[in-house]
């Protein structure tokens, strides 16, 4: 497969698109949510967060078209690399393996790069790794029953 027939190939699976995208969504409202042990935790480092300064209205509107357009594009992401693995003869459990080398790849060295160099705590580190390998693999899996 061709280098533009494999970026347009996820569009062909609108499906997969929406729900990765939705499952990311869903997944940061309940990974960050005050209301929930994480959230509780994430909070904690953000003290503008605890006086009850909450973000402007058109900031948060921005925030989260920002945050829908990075959803969209890692699980375009994720389709594209399955769609590359898969047409070559890999198994599935090789291809969500490639999928997580290449999220330790992006995801987990910028994040180290934070937690080192801003001097972020380790926890928080790990409350952003996880959520972000939480929905790689959802995604994964989701290539894995409709693929």
């Amino acid at each position: 497969m061709d280098f533009f027939s494999l970026m347009f190939a996820p569009f062909a699976h609108c499906g997969i698109l929406i729900g990765g995208t939705a499952f990311f969504f869903l997944l940061g409202w309940f990974w960050y949510n005050p209301m929930t042990p994480i959230g509780k935790k994430w909070m904690s480092y953000f003290p503008e967060m605890k006086n009850n300064k909450m973000p402007k209205a058109s900031d948060f509107a921005l925030m989260l078209v920002l945050q829908l357009f990075m959803w969209f594009i890692m699980t375009h992401t994720v389709v594209a690399f399955w769609i590359f693995v898969t047409e070559n003869g890999l198994s599935n459990t090789v291809a969500t393996l490639f999928v997580v080398k290449m999220f330790m790849g992006f995801v987990f060295i910028k994040d180290l790069g934070h937690w080192f160099f801003e001097k972020r705590p380790f926890l928080l580190l790990l409350i952003s790794l996880f959520y972000y390998l939480i929905g790689v693999l959802a995604v994964c899996w989701l290539c894995t029953y409709f693929l």
